[in-house]
């Protein structure tokens, strides 16, 4: 069987010339997690935080927001799990 599933990515510059990149399930995990200053004091972003970093204004700070399909095949009993597609990540110029 093959499944599919949606995930959004956050390639964050490091600073040093390489990148981190995260994966989430869903664009509200990638906001909370986001470490953007001056969040609430509740730890949530603003509407114009939001969209801010959705929008990438300021990819250098905020990150370059993506989403990706990842395809994986489950055996016929369910416990062997593999990529059906190779995985890469393109960072940089």
């Amino acid at each position: 069987m093959r499944a599919k599933f949606k995930i959004h990515l956050r390639v964050q510059n490091n600073g040093d010339g390489g990148y981190f990149i995260y994966g989430y399930n869903s664009v509200g995990e990638l906001l909370d997690d986001h470490p953007m200053e001056g969040k609430g004091p509740d730890g949530a972003l603003t509407a114009e935080q939001r969209h801010e970093i959705l929008s990438e204004d300021d990819p250098y700070e905020n990150g370059y927001i993506e989403q990706a399909d990842i395809y994986i095949d489950v055996d016929e009993d369910g416990y062997d799990v593999s990529l059906a597609d190779r995985l890469y990540f393109h960072a940089g110029q």
